[in-house]
This record gives C-alpha cells, structure tokens and sequence, in this order.
C-alpha cells in the first residue's frame, strides 16, 4: 500500500477518525489545546498530509494508519532535514500563533479602508471592537488554561503526574500521536509497523549520547476505540508505565536516559537581548516625548529631550551610573527606577545562562571521553585458531563474505602471523593458524599462549575439522560427514594413570574436564535456531595427542569415555593456555573422518560447514561475558 496517500484520501481517513467511538479524545492528543480558544494544530486531514510528506504516517488503508512524531528537543534538527513542503510545514509550526494573531489583524486591515468610506464607519468600529473582543476572549481562556495547569501541576492530582510525565516522553521520545485501526486483530501488525518506523526515521538523527535511548511511547487516549485500547494493552511488544496510560516499547537493550545537562538549553538570552533593547527603545522614545513636552519655551539643555539622549540616560540608569541628563518629569524618573531593577535582573540572567552553558561544555566534554571509554567495552575481539590451510582458507571466505575484506593481509604479532577479517556483529575478528597437537613448540598450547597475551581477545573459539564418535554408518548413531561438533565439557585423555591390579590393566584418566564459557555456549545453542546448514551436535569432545586412524584405538576411545561425541588434538592446549589469561574459549569443528577410514575431500566443506556456523554465532552480538544490555 503507498505510504504517501494524497490529500483526497488524507480527508476521507479524517472523516473516519470522527466517526470512531473515541473520537474526541484522541484527537485532543495530535491536536492539543493552543493558546487560547482554538487546537495548537491545524485541522486533522491537514496533519494526516503532512505526516505521509514527511515518511511519519503509516499508512495501510483510510481505516487503519497511525501518526508518529520526533521528540520535540529535537524538533529544530528534525525540520531541517524534513523533506516536508516547507510552506505547509511552517503553517503547521506556526499555527498557534497565526490563529491568534491573524483574525483580529485582518479585521483591523479590513477597518482601515471601510472607515474612510463615508457609510462605513459604523462598520470600522465594529470590525475594530470584535478585533478587540477576539483577542481579549483568546486571552482569557488561555490565561485560564494557564493557571489550571499550573495548579494541576503543582497539586497532588493524578493528572498532575501524567502531564510530567507526556511531557517527559514527548520531549526524548518517538510518541504515536494517533492509531486508528477499527479491527483489533490487525492491531498488532500496525503496532509493528509503526515500532520499525519510528526506528527508522530515529536513524536520520544525529546520534547523540545525551539524548540516551530513545523509545517509542504511545498513549492509549491516541487509540481511537476501546477494542484497539485493549489490544494494545495486550500487545507483547509494549510495556505499560506504571499508573499512567502511557505504553513504550520493550527495548533490546538496556535503557539509558537522557543526560539533560549535556542538552543544549534552549537558551533565551538572545530573545531577552532584543527584548531589553526594545524596551529601552520605546521607553527612550517616551522619556524624550514627556521631557520635551513639560520643558515647554524654557531651556532643556539637561532634560533627555530627544530618543538618544534619553537613550543615553537610560543606559546610565541600567548600568547604575550617573549621567549628564537629568529628567524632570515624574513618567521619566519613575521608568528610571524600573530600569535600575532591570540591570541586575539581566546580570542574573546572563550569569545563569553562561553557568548552564559551561555546565553544557563539561558534561559534553565528559560524555566525549566517556564513549571512548566506553567504545571498546561495547566492542569485543575474538581470536580464531585453525591448525591447517584448508581450516584457514575455510574461515576467511565465510568471514570475507560478512565483513567485505577482500584481501585480507598478514600481520605480525609476537613470533606470529595473523590476519585481521574486520568486524562481525559488534566482534573484531583475528584469525591465527596454529600447528598440530600441544606438544611442539608451534603447537597449540604455546601459540595459543603467546597469541591470548599479547592480543588480550575478549574469546576465543577453536574450529576447523574433527573426528565423529556417533556415526550412523558405524556407531550406529545420528552423524554424518559434515555435521558440526560443539564442545560443552573438554575431556583430555593423554593426563592417565595406567596401572596393573589382580593382573588386570586398568587406566584411570587424570586430565582436565573443563566447560566452555556460559555466554559463548549459550550463543552456540541460540545460532542453530534458524540454522538451515548440516546438524549440531552438542557433547563432550576428547582432545589427545593422536592422530586417530585406526579403528581398534577408535573402539577403546568409545570404550573408555561412551558420553564423547567427537574427538580432535588441540583443544587442551588452547584450554590451558586460555585458563592462565582467564579467556572465555569453545570450540566448533566440522566432522570430516569417523577416526578410521581417512580421506582428505570432506575436510574442506566440512571446515566450511564450521566457519559458517561461527560467523552465525558471532553475528548474533557481543561475545563478551560481562555485557548484561537489554532485558
């Protein structure tokens, strides 16, 4: 459905609004009261045309749309890069204030050339006095709203605390300000559509740390009936702000609010600058008329008779200092007195706006250096370890697929090689390539040692190819080529005590049996949902210094340890190596041999098989173990 319906269908989709059981309030919310007598907005269908110019309307038909609208604190940078017809958008923004002061001064343009008319003057003072009856009757009702609301906010009320906090939502967050959907059972999928909206309309904003995170709020008095109020009190996707009729968003992460010191104040000593300067203009203009008047034939040599003169006095006055002039007319002494409590009024001001303003720059400088601070405890490394050229050329394709390295270049780390794939997810990825087995001096214990202390990664994951214990062909079991291996407990057999009871030979196996880190085995699990490539299996996994190809040794493996499920040569030296520096380790390996029977052409797709899982399981966050964001 197009999502910028014309004019013509913006009407009818107004009309339909109207007619809706809950009509009333709900436009009270995307037309609130102004200033006066009138809505601060223009008419509905108005509005509905705007919001689809500017990409805020969601539209799926004149019966079912919703209107979102930017948090005003950032309204200014909003309309700046809002491709909304600039003429319309300004009546919208100005609305309030042209409905005030329109009427009553086209009644007085209009009184004007009818009073010069011999028949017309009884018509000029009627044109002028309903001028003047408009804005008194504006006025009064707005200084009445006005002192309600103070009272409401300054009272015990319980509306008192709803306006603070619609205030609160409006001014840091996205708000729905109408949904209008007759059938509840499409609630949900608006509400959706609406949520993606917002976030996409959010990302054409500057992102700005001291605006925190920003959500999505709606208010169940913008729902246009009492069935898509329940539905919406129902809906999973939101969450209801305790006491209120307030719903947000249920965010992905954890919630930071806004650090309103950090926000730019809407400063007004611009406005109070040129306010002064023309309050002292036409009080000089006054002065110089009185003055002038009560001198009369005599000598006004002291007297501020003219606009600088008086000026000049005034300035004198303001900044509490003595002048050459002196007036004599009670009108002019009086507004000197005014304008001495004037001057420290403005120092006041300046001096609280200019300590708001350095209170601005340093929490902005603090913020600054609290996100690079920040920026790497939200970024992770994680170091790849293969132990041959078919696993290394395996894990750059599937990694160069995600990240766009298309050429990635060797860098020297200590004694070693390494290459940097770029970024996956929030993950920094190396990859590193290891020999065989943990005995040698390039095996996978000190390789891994050296790498983990000089890189200092955040995890570690073991992958490449490994042997089956589960075959359907010979055990029996649920394995074929291909299908991938997850440790969740290392079994190291080489650690053993072998020795000889009654004349029996009996081996007791000493070696470690450690469990890969929670965050990284639970992501593991998380990654397969979805999975559309060859089986997980989870299990324990034997890691020995052997290269198994013999069944007789495959048969008192299976005999020693029946829980195993694959079995490889590295692991235990990457364990030990990662236990000293405290890294977070797993492994995933692709079965390519069943210990018995090798051949080399299920090595690569199975390496394949692996890198491709890894890149799921890292695209899916931050591997590391003490990010608790979200909730």
């Amino acid at each position: 459905m197009d999502d910028t319906p014309n004019f013509e269908q913006c009407r009818r989709a107004a009309r339909s609004v109207r007619e809706a059981p809950l009509a009333t309030e709900a436009i009270r919310v995307i037309r609130p009261r102004g200033q006066g007598m009138h809505r601060s907005r223009p008419p509905l269908s108005v509005l509905l045309y705007l919001a689809g110019r500017e990409n805020r309307l969601v539209w799926k038909s004149e019966d079912a749309f919703a209107v979102v609208e930017p948090p005003t604190a950032r309204a200014q940078e909003w309309s700046k890069g809002s491709k909304a017809p600039q003429g319309l958008a300004l009546v919208v923004r100005w609305w309030d204030l042209a409905i005030l002061g329109v009427p009553p001064m086209a009644l007085i343009a209009v009184a004007v050339p009818v009073a010069l008319t011999p028949w017309g003057k009884t018509a000029a003072v009627v044109m002028g006095l309903s001028a003047i009856a408009y804005v008194t009757a504006q006025m009064s009702v707005g200084t009445l709203r006005l002192m309600w609301s103070l009272l409401r906010r300054f009272s015990y009320r319980r509306g008192a605390g709803r306006d603070f906090l619609a205030d609160e939502l409006r001014s840091y967050h996205w708000v729905v300000t109408l949904f209008h959907s007759p059938h509840p059972e499409a609630v949900e999928g608006l509400l959706e559509q609406t949520a993606n909206r917002a976030a996409a309309l959010d990302a054409h904003l500057t992102v700005d740390a001291a605006y925190g995170t920003t959500l999505l709020a709606c208010s169940a008095r913008c729902v246009t009936d009492a069935a898509g109020r329940q539905a919406l009190s129902a809906s999973p996707q939101l969450r209801k702000v305790d006491e209120s009729d307030w719903y947000v968003n249920r965010p992905t992460r954890k919630v930071r609010p806004p650090t309103t010191n950090a926000i730019e104040p809407i400063s007004a000593l611009r406005l109070m600058g040129l306010a002064t300067m023309l309050v002292l203009g036409m009080q000089a203009h006054y002065i110089a008329v009185v003055e002038r008047q009560s001198c009369g034939d005599g000598s006004c040599s002291r007297q501020p008779v003219t606009f600088f003169q008086a000026a000049e006095w005034l300035l004198h006055r303001l900044s509490w200092q003595s002048s050459s002039f002196e007036p004599l007319t009670w009108q002019a002494r009086s507004l000197g007195v005014v304008t001495m409590f004037l001057g420290p009024v403005l120092v006041a001001c300046v001096l609280t706006g200019l300590r708001r303003h350095l209170r601005y720059q340093d929490e902005r400088k603090k913020m600054m250096y609290a996100h690079l601070d920040d920026e790497p405890a939200a970024r992770s490394a994680v170091l790849l370890l293969v132990v041959n050229e078919t696993e290394r050329d395996a894990v750059i394709a599937a990694v160069c697929e995600q990240t766009g390295c298309t050429d990635p270049r060797p860098d020297q780390v200590d004694l070693h090689t390494v290459f940097r794939l770029g970024t996956l997810g929030s993950n920094d990825i190396v990859l590193a390539h290891s020999e065989q087995g943990t005995v040698s001096s390039h095996g996978m214990t000190t390789t891994a040692g050296a790498l983990l202390n000089h890189l200092s990664p955040d995890a570690v994951i073991l992958t490449g190819v490994c042997y089956g214990l589960n075959s359907r062909r010979y055990d029996g079991g649920d394995q074929e080529l291909g299908d991938l291996i997850v440790s969740t407990q290392l079994r190291a057999v080489d650690h053993r005590k072998v020795t000889v009871v009654d004349g029996e030979r009996h081996e007791i196996n000493r070696g470690p049996r450690p469990e890969p880190a929670i965050p990284l085995l639970s992501r593991a699990r998380a990654a397969t949902h979805g999975w559309t490539g060859p089986p997980v299996h989870f299990g324990a996994v034997l890691s020995l210094n052997t290269l198994l190809n013999d069944p007789e040794e495959r048969a008192r493996l299976q005999r020693q340890d029946e829980e195993a499920i694959g079995g490889e040569m590295e692991l235990a030296g990457l364990y030990a190596a990662a236990a000293r520096t405290k890294t977070d380790w797993l492994l995933v390996k692709g079965i390519s041999d069943w210990g018995r029977d090798k051949t080399s052409a299920p090595q690569a797709p199975a390496a394949r098989n692996a890198a491709d899982f890894v890149v799921r399981l890292l695209r899916l966050g931050n591997a590391q173990s003490d990010q608790h964001e979200g909730f």
